[in-house]
Parts: structure tokens; sequence; C-alpha cells
């Protein structure tokens, strides 16, 4: 029992999570109208924010289901590696964010376009993990499927 308590408490922070972040995508869909913003920029950000809304989403669901009924969901074989995937991508994204600024400033001193590159750097190695991540359950679930 206070295992379920404790899990309906994190789907309400995932919920939670997941509403914030549809907020963000919200705020972030106006700058597509202002011309001052780049728009590969905001729309790597809409992605960004939409991935973190659609997994944060995913988890409530997943843990209100185990809180209310003590068992697990039936998942399909594809949508955990998928969820775990697009999961992975914010931790490697924010780890390698601050080094990469780091850097970044410290080799393209003077100019204005070192954030812009720092955070390229990020994204890239944010998907590394997330690929990375997918390849990892996807040889871990083939793996069970031969034992």
């Amino acid at each position: 029992m206070p295992k379920r308590i404790f899990t309906l408490v994190l789907s309400v922070f995932a919920l939670l999570a997941a509403t914030a972040a549809a907020g963000a995508l919200v705020r972030l869909q106006e700058d597509f109208a202002n011309l001052n913003v780049d728009y590969w920029t905001t729309v790597a950000g809409v992605l960004v924010a939409g991935a973190m809304a659609l997994v944060a989403l995913g988890i409530g669901v997943r843990f209100l289901y185990f809180g209310f009924f003590g068992r697990h969901m039936a998942s399909d074989v594809w949508l955990r590696p998928i969820l775990v995937s697009i999961g992975l991508f914010f931790p490697g994204f924010v780890v390698s964010a601050f080094l990469s600024i780091l850097l970044v400033s410290r080799f393209w001193s003077g100019r204005a376009a070192n954030f812009d590159v720092a955070l390229l750097i990020s994204m890239g190695l944010g998907v590394a993990t997330s690929l990375g991540g997918a390849i990892w359950m996807s040889q871990r679930r083939s793996r069970a499927a031969v034992r």
C-alpha cells in the first residue's frame, strides 16, 4: 500500500510537469511570429518541450494506473523504448549544456554565435544519449526474447 501511495504522489508530480511543459510549448509557439528570433531555434525548442510534455504525460498516466489498480499497464513492445529514448534526451542535454558553454566560450571568445554553437553541441549530445538508450532498450528486449 505505501508503494501505491508513493506512486500516486509521483504521478501527480509527473502530470504537473507535463502541464508545465505544455504551457512552455504554448509560449514557445508565440516566437514564430517574432522576426527577431531564429526560426530553427524556435523549432528545436518546440520539439524539445513537446517531447518532454509527452513523456511526462505517459509516465504520469502509467504511475496513476499503478497507484489506483496495483498492477502495471500492459504495454506495447515498441512503446517503452521510445518513451525511454525521448526521456533520456533531456538529461543528456542538460548535463552537457554547462560543459559545452564553457568549452565554446573558451575557444570562440568574442563571437556572438558561441551560445548557439553550445546549444547545438548539447542537442547533439542529447540526441546521442537518446539513441544510445533506444539501442540499449532494444538489445535488452531482443536478448529477453531469445531466452
